[in-house]
Parts: structure tokens; C-alpha cells; sequence
């Protein structure tokens, strides 16, 4: 296995959670919580920013909807475990079931969220019955 951190472990202001590039079914996990709500949509993608994890936290039909972005930087972790940091931006779009002509003002907020996080590369565990990863480096007995 290369270097390449595939395990990220995130938190900041009112977010935590992981993101698997590379999941035991070879697609990637992200579990992350905002504001004590758990994201269940979230999508991951590879960008020129680094890793970036978009989601819908929540919606509040004629009231608002709640965006999430994340942005992680790639790592490299051949070694072991990487500190990192990296940044959420949580954007409320406001909305009427009347449209945006009746609102007045700015109709999206946005709030910028730093974040830290460790960067691992970790490999599936593939023995019978297992589930779960290894660190990388590890060896079984």
C-alpha cells in the first residue's frame, strides 16, 4: 500500500466526524456530524482544491436549507498518522415558497469553520469474520 492518507478524523466548531476515501466496499464513508446533526447524503470528491465532502444538512421548506462544504488537503502518511488542518463552509440558503422576488436582502449566509484533523493510511481488514481496518504497517500473528 502506498503513503497516500485514505482515513481522515475532522473536527471544529460544532463539526466532527470521519471521512474514507476508500471504504470496505471500495467506496467512500463519510460520517459527519454538524450542529449535532448527523449528514446522510454527504458526497466526496477529488478536486484541485484537495478532498472535498458537499452535503445537505438540513431543510426547512419556505424557511431555509442548510449546505455543508468541506475541504481537506490530500496527505501523504506513509508513516503513520498526519496532523492537518482544513475548513467547513456551513451556507444557509433562505427560502420562500413564494420565490426570491419577496425576499429582501441577501438570501444566502455563509460561515467559514477552520478544522483539524489526523490523516492515516489504513488498509481493510480482509480476514474471515473481520470487519473494520488495520494501520498501515501493521502486521497480523
Amino acid at each position: 500500500m502506498n503513503g497516500s492518507a485514505n482515513h481522515f478524523e475532522i473536527s471544529g466548531k460544532d463539526i466532527r466526524g470521519t471521512v474514507d476515501t476508500t471504504g470496505l466496499a471500495g467506496q467512500p464513508v463519510v460520517s459527519v456530524e454538524v450542529d449535532d446533526q448527523t449528514v446522510t447524503d454527504a458526497e466526496l470528491e477529488r478536486t484541485s482544491l484537495g478532498l472535498e465532502v458537499s452535503a445537505t444538512v438540513s431543510a426547512v421548506p419556505d424557511q431555509q436549507t442548510v449546505y455543508l462544504r468541506i475541504v481537506l488537503p490530500e496527505v501523504n502518511a506513509p508513516d503513520g498518522p498526519v496532523t492537518f488542518s482544513g475548513f467547513a463552509i456551513v451556507a444557509t440558503a433562505l427560502t420562500s415558497i413564494a420565490g426570491p422576488q419577496l425576499m429582501v436582502g441577501a438570501q444566502h449566509l455563509y460561515e467559514l469553520r477552520p478544522l483539524a484533523g489526523t490523516a492515516s493510511a489504513i488498509q481493510p481488514v480482509s480476514a474471515a469474520g473481520s470487519s473494520g481496518y488495520g494501520c498501515s504497517g501493521e502486521t497480523a500473528d
